[in-house]
């Protein structure tokens, strides 16, 4: 069976999906966009995109970027089944162009329609369409798939810090400060990093950082860490990976997520639920040891039974 992926995978966690159709033997090709590069060939071709975007809703970048991936799925040709994740970054006319490549396209999206409108717009070009959001599924009659375990690591390695966190700079950044506030109140050592164009001075040892840390140093952190910390989005019900994360590696969760209470892994001893408008985070919280989630409970966040699952394999 030929399967392709097309993803926007810019830490690489996409590609874990490849990793298990491959190694379930099937026929696989990652059509990873992210690694697309548009370079104008002169000033005014940069001008021009720029009129282009403003007044006539045309976009140099991303006609080429379309163009980009109808030319690999025709080197690949006809596909059995072709997934795409977050397709809400392509143009409508292009996603009905892919559908001519398989008699089978899916979409997964770990958005939700609050944030990201334009998904009501490409979905209907989709023969199926899988949704982390609960309440988008139950409104526009999507399915429900939470995100998955991307990787596992459950060696008991060197605790450097006791709480975690990687994050861009948004909104949520002022929660993260006032997070790590009460930690230092606590006495509890964290690393909590935030990525943006500019450093930013901080009351907390929140670290603002301007260079991106790579996939492979993350992992390191989250190893040598005891908790992990979830700052989710205002109106956003469904599950991050930073959840899964935490399944993946057995670690303790801090959240803002108090829909996660909802889910067949919630255990209080492992996940502790917080109001970002009234942040309370018990000492004891840290005191007692994670407990291991049912192995059939765990087994169906795994990346391999979630494809599976998503592509009716």
């Amino acid at each position: 069976m030929k399967i392709t992926l097309i993803s926007l995978d810019v830490l690489g966690i996409n590609d874990e999906i490849t990793k298990s159709l491959k190694k379930q033997g099937y026929e696989v090709n990652h059509i990873n966009f992210h690694t697309f590069r548009y370079q104008y060939p002169t000033v005014f071709h940069r001008i021009f995109n720029f009129i282009g975007k403003t007044f006539f809703k045309y976009d140099i970048k991303k006609n080429h970027l379309n163009k980009e991936i109808l030319k690999r799925l025709s080197e690949i040709g006809k596909q059995d089944k072709i997934l795409m994740l977050n397709a809400n970054f392509l143009l409508p006319q292009i996603i009905k162009n892919i559908s001519s490549f398989t008699g089978n396209l899916t979409a997964f999206f770990n958005d939700n329609i609050e944030r990201i409108p334009k998904i009501l717009l490409v979905a209907p070009f989709f023969d199926e369409v899988y949704t982390f959001e609960p309440n988008d599924s139950k409104k526009h009659d999507f399915k429900f798939a939470t995100n998955y375990i991307f990787k596992e690591n459950k060696n008991n390695l060197l605790i450097e810090q006791e709480v975690f966190n990687i994050s861009t700079f948004s909104k949520r950044s002022k929660f993260i400060d006032d997070i790590a506030l009460k930690l230092d109140g606590l006495g509890v050592s964290y690393k909590i990093i935030s990525f943006g164009k500019k450093k930013i001075e901080s009351k907390s040892g929140v670290e603002y950082v301007t260079e991106r840390i790579n996939m492979k140093e993350v992992n390191e952190l989250v190893a040598h860490s005891n908790v992990l910390l979830d700052i989710h989005r205002e109106g956003q019900d469904g599950l991050s990976f930073r959840v899964f994360e935490s399944l993946g590696n057995s670690k303790k969760l801090i959240t803002t997520n108090a829909a996660i209470a909802t889910y067949d892994f919630y255990n209080p001893n492992n996940i502790l639920i917080i109001d970002k408008n009234n942040i309370q985070i018990p000492k004891s919280f840290f005191e007692n040891e994670y407990e291991e989630i049912p192995n059939e409970i765990y087994q169906k966040y795994l990346v391999d039974n979630w494809i599976n699952r998503i592509l009716n394999l």
